[in-house]
């Protein structure tokens, strides 16, 4: 009594799935009646020689077809369970993508929220914790490759602001060559020992003088001033690595990454093999930076310094074929504009020149 009452409950709960049942059981019994009349109609075993015989017959005849009716509605039934059973590991499968998706969203948005803490790490007295700061550029370095869609560009972007922000382009560089007092002006066919001093003197007092503007108090010598930090350095080096993915194929240049260290003080980096191609290094400073072998196609060099007194080795001719400047930019001795810089408004700054 108590099964009879409980399966009755469970009909009525599942009424969908009641109806279906019934409805099943009547098709059946329909079906059943109607095939023991065609088949009573085909035999008619009352008319038969030997009517017992046929009567088994029509016996045997109804109950295969029954059978092979039961089973092709069987196996009907097991096709559509494997066909809903599909569906619902298709879905639970696409769902739990959709959830590890997201706790990957948000693990990547969390460590780069701390990348970015450890990118600004200061101690009590706010002198730079360098450790902390390097661990936070490789940070950005392995979201940029695990988050390539949605992260690529930003890291690029942050990179290249704290490049700017922490390297200004001393002003001593930005000072047009008729401002700069005559005595401080190179001679290059024969400077007098003292003026060559005064000259020297004067470039670091207003490189230090620039340091002061800008909050650097922390005292440092010549060759230190003109090295950039080791925090710069690694961020180039990182961005030289990231964009050499998109030169290999890697990663689609279409992410639409971007090296903006405009205004930037590069000077004695060591850029040596970078890849910087299309990069924005308009009115940066990189004299005596070791730029042999860097790959600068389509850069944007206008306003750029590079020191005239420095080597040739820092860039190459065939280098300098593939960027992009203006009349402002600033070439070693031993390097002359490419052809493709003396074309159309270029040509004309260059003859003034």
């Amino acid at each position: 009594m108590n099964r009879l009452t409980s399966t009755w409950l469970s009909l009525r709960r599942d009424h969908g799935h009641a109806l279906a049942v019934g409805g099943g059981v009547i098709l059946a019994a329909l079906f059943g009646f109607l095939l023991w009349g065609v088949l009573d109609w085909y035999i008619d075993p009352d008319n038969a020689k030997e009517p017992s015989t046929a009567k088994k017959d029509l016996m045997q005849a109804w109950g295969f077809i029954m059978a092979g009716a039961a089973g092709g509605v069987g196996i009907y039934f097991t096709w559509s369970n494997l066909q809903n059973a599909r569906t619902s590991l298709q879905l639970t499968q696409e769902s739990s993508e959709e959830n590890l998706r997201l706790t990957r969203e948000g693990q990547i948005t969390e460590r780069f929220t701390q990348a970015i803490e450890q990118l600004g790490a200061t101690d009590d007295e706010g002198n730079k914790r360098l450790e902390i700061r390097l661990g936070g550029i490789y940070a950005l370095e392995r979201i940029a490759q695990d988050s390539l869609q949605r992260d690529y560009s930003t890291v690029f972007a942050v990179l290249s602001a704290y490049v700017r922000e922490n390297t200004p382009r001393s002003t001593s560089t930005l000072i047009p060559t008729w401002e700069i007092p005559t005595w401080e002006k190179p001679n290059t066919e024969a400077e007098h020992p003292l003026r060559r001093r005064l000259r020297r003197l004067h470039t670091v007092f207003t490189s230090r003088e620039t340091d002061q503007e800008v909050g650097t108090n922390q005292p440092e010598t010549e060759s230190q001033h003109n090295r950039p930090p080791t925090d710069v350095q690694t961020i180039l080096e990182v961005l030289s690595r990231l964009r050499r993915l998109e030169e290999s194929g890697i990663v689609s240049a279409k992410l639409g990454a971007a090296i903006d260290l405009r205004g930037a003080d590069l000077s004695e980096a060591i850029l040596s093999e970078a890849v910087f191609s299309g990069a924005n290094l308009s009115l940066a400073n990189p004299s005596l930076a070791n730029l042999s072998l860097a790959n600068l196609s389509g850069a944007n060099l206008s306003g750029a310094y590079f020191n005239p007194e420095s080597e040739p080795k820092e860039v190459t001719q065939e280098r300098l074929e593939e960027a992009i400047r203006d009349e402002s930019t600033k070439l070693p001795e031993g390097l002359h504009p490419p052809a493709s810089w003396t074309e159309g408004e270029g040509g004309h700054a260059d003859k003034k020149e």
